[in-house]
C-alpha cells in the first residue's frame, strides 16, 4: 500500500536514533549493524554518541532495552520519575509526577528523556512535544531495565491519554495508554493523538474505550401565531382594506388590496403575493365578488428531501481531538400564498383585503453522528509501529436521531367588512391566506467509527500490531419524519485514512 511505503524514509532517523546500537527487537524497524551498544554514550561496547534532546535523537547508551543486562540507565539521560518519589527529577532524586516531568524534559537545558519506573497508574491527559521520548520497563532504585514493569496511562475523559504535538522524533517504549469512554453527546475515546510529529512505538499498548452517543437533532422552530389577517373594513368607506403582510425568507406572501369603491360595480380586488400561489382579487362584476384563497405551501417530499451523510462521513481529526459529523437539516417548506382582496362596492364600502400567506415549516435537525473510538490518530504525522505493539479498540457511539420538521404558519384569515346598517353590504370579502408547507424531517446521524488506526491529511503509518483487537462500530441514527433518510452504521477498520476513496481497511 502507498501509505505504508515510508518504512525506507524512517531508517533515517531512527538509524541516528539507535546509531552502533541495535539488537534483534529492533531490527524489524530500524536498518541495524553489527555493532552492540554498552552502557553510557561511547560506554562498552563500542558505540557512538548521538545528539539528544532536540530533534528526538537519543543516545544509544540510553535506550533501557539496549543496554547490557543488569546495567542502569546512566544519570545524565533524562528526567526521571518515580510515582513514590518527590523530588526534583535526577535519577538519585525522581519526581513523582509525569506532568511535571514533561515539562523539566522540555526547558532548553534538559535532555528532552523521560524515564518511569516500576508500573504505576498515572492519572490524567497528558501532551508531550515531538521530540520527547518516554521509557518504561524499569526497576525503581537500581533503573534497570525490566519489561515487566509498564507504567499505565490512564486518560481523563473527553481527550487524548497521550498527545505527542509538533515537529520532532519522539520514541514509546514499554508502556500502556488506555483512553476513557466518550461522555456526554458525540464524544470520542483516543489512545494516542499524534499531530505533525513522527512517533516510533515498541512494546506499548494502546486501548481506546467507546465512544458516545451522538445528540439527537435540533428541534426546529414552530409558529405561535398565525400569519396576519387582512385589516377590517369599517363602512363607510371609498378605499379597499389593507390586506394582511408576511415576509418568509426574502419572499412576501403578503394578501391584495380589497377594491375601491365605484359605481356602479366596483373595482376589482388586488390578487395575492407570490403571483403564482396567491389568491386572485375579486373581480369587478354585478354581483359581490370575494378575493379567492392563497394555496398552501408545498412540503418537500422524499424525493426532494436532503440526502444522508456518506457511508464514511464520520468526522474530524484536529490537534486537539475529534469532532465527530452532524446529518443534514431537513428542508423548510414553501410558504404559502396570500389571499386576494375582495371586490369593492358599488356605493359606499370597499372591498376587504386578503389574509397573509404562512411561512414554510422549519427543517428538523439532523443527527449527530456517535463518537468514535480510536486507538492512535494521526494528523499530519509519522506513526511506527515496532515491536510488541497491541492495539485494541471499544465500540463506536449511536449515531443521534433526526427530527421532524416543524408545521407551516397558517395563513392569515381575510378580512370582512363592518357594516353599520344593512344597506351598507355591499362590499365583498377578502381571501384566506394558505398555510405554509411543513418542514421535512433531519437524517440520522451515523454510527461512530472503531478503529486501530486513524490517519488525516499527509499522515502516514507503517507497521502492524501484534494483537489487534477492534470493537464494533455505532448503530445509525434514524431519519426525523420517516421519510428522512437514516444514517449509516459506523465502520469497524484496521485503519482508516480520511479522504481516501476507499478509507477503511481491515
Amino acid at each position: 500500500m502507498p501509505r505504508l511505503a515510508l518504512a525506507a524514509t524512517l531508517l533515517v532517523p531512527l538509524g541516528a536514533l539507535l546509531v552502533g546500537a541495535c539488537n534483534a527487537e529492533f531490527c524489524d524497524i530500524v536498518e541495524c549493524t553489527s555493532a552492540q551498544g554498552g552502557q553510557g554514550g561511547g560506554g562498552a561496547g563500542g558505540s557512538t554518541s548521538t545528539s539528544t534532546g532536540e530533534g528526538g535523537t537519543i543516545d544509544p547508551g540510553c535506550i533501557p532495552s539496549m543496554l547490557p543486562a543488569g546495567a542502569a540507565v546512566p544519570a545524565t539521560c533524562g528526567v526521571f520519575v518515580d510515582a513514590d518519589a518527590n523530588g526534583t527529577g535526577t535519577q538519585a532524586d525522581p519526581l513523582k509526577r509525569l506532568d511535571d516531568a514533561i515539562a523539566l524534559a522540555e526547558t532548553p537545558d534538559k535532555p528532552s528523556v523521560i524515564y518511569v519506573c516500576g508500573a504505576p497508574e498515572l492519572a490524567g491527559s497528558f501532551e508531550m512535544k515531538g521530540g520527547t521520548s518516554l521509557f518504561g520497563g524499569l526497576d525503581c532504585g537500581t533503573w534497570t531495565y525490566d519489561p515487566a514493569n509498564r507504567p499505565k496511562i490512564v486518560g481523563m475523559a473527553n481527550a487524548p491519554a497521550l498527545a505527542v504535538r509538533d515537529d520532532g522524533q519522539s520514541f514509546l517504549a514499554d508502556i500502556d495508554i488506555d483512553a476513557a469512554p466518550g461522555q456526554g453527546e458525540g464524544q470520542s475515546s483516543i489512545g494516542l493523538l499524534v499531530h505533525l510529529a513522527s512517533v516510533t512505538v515498541d512494546r506499548v499498548s494502546v486501548s481506546a474505550s467507546d465512544g458516545s452517543e451522538g445528540a439527537e437533532g435540533e428541534p426546529p422552530m414552530t409558529f405561535s401565531t398565525p400569519a396576519q389577517s387582512g385589516a377590517l373594513q369599517n363602512c363607510p368607506n371609498m378605499q379597499g382594506a389593507n390586506p394582511g403582510t408576511n415576509m418568509c425568507e426574502g419572499t412576501p406572501t403578503s394578501g391584495g388590496n380589497g377594491g375601491a369603491v365605484s359605481n356602479p360595480i366596483g373595482l376589482a380586488g388586488a390578487p395575492g403575493s407570490p403571483p403564482a400561489i396567491g389568491g386572485d382579487g375579486g373581480l369587478s362584476v354585478m354581483d359581490c365578488n370575494a378575493g379567492g384563497q392563497g394555496q398552501p405551501g408545498d412540503s418537500p417530499g422524499p424525493a426532494v428531501s436532503m440526502s444522508a451523510l456518506d457511508e464514511f462521513d464520520l468526522g474530524t481529526l484536529s490537534s486537539s481531538g475529534f469532532t465527530v459529523s452532524v446529518a443534514p437539516d431537513g428542508i423548510a417548506g414553501a410558504p404559502g400564498g396570500g389571499g386576494g382582496g375582495g371586490r369593492g362596492g358599488p356605493v359606499r364600502c370597499g372591498g376587504g383585503g386578503g389574509g397573509a400567506g404562512g411561512c414554510g415549516g422549519a427543517g428538523g435537525g439532523g443527527g449527530q453522528s456517535g463518537g468514535a473510538s480510536l486507538a492512535i490518530a494521526v494528523l499530519d504525522g509519522v506513526l511506527t509501529l515496532g515491536s510488541g505493539v497491541k492495539l485494541a479498540t471499544g465500540s463506536g457511539g449511536t449515531g443521534g436521531n433526526g427530527v421532524a420538521g416543524a408545521n407551516g404558519q397558517q395563513g392569515g384569515a381575510g378580512s370582512i367588512f363592518m357594516p353599520m346598517m344593512p344597506s351598507d353590504l355591499d362590499g365583498c370579502p377578502g381571501g384566506a391566506g394558505g398555510t405554509g408547507g411543513a418542514g421535512s424531517g433531519g437524517a440520522g446521524g451515523n454510527g461512530g467509527l472503531s478503529a486501530l488506526i486513524f490517519l488525516q491529511g499527509s499522515a502516514t503509518s507503517t507497521g502492524e500490531p501484534e494483537t489487534p483487537m477492534i470493537g464494533m462500530g455505532g448503530t445509525f441514527g434514524l431519519g426525523g419524519d420517516g421519510m428522512a433518510p437514516n444514517g449509516s452504521d459506523g465502520a469497524e477498520c484496521r485503519l482508516f485514512h480520511a479522504g481516501a476513496m476507499d478509507p477503511c481497511e481491515m
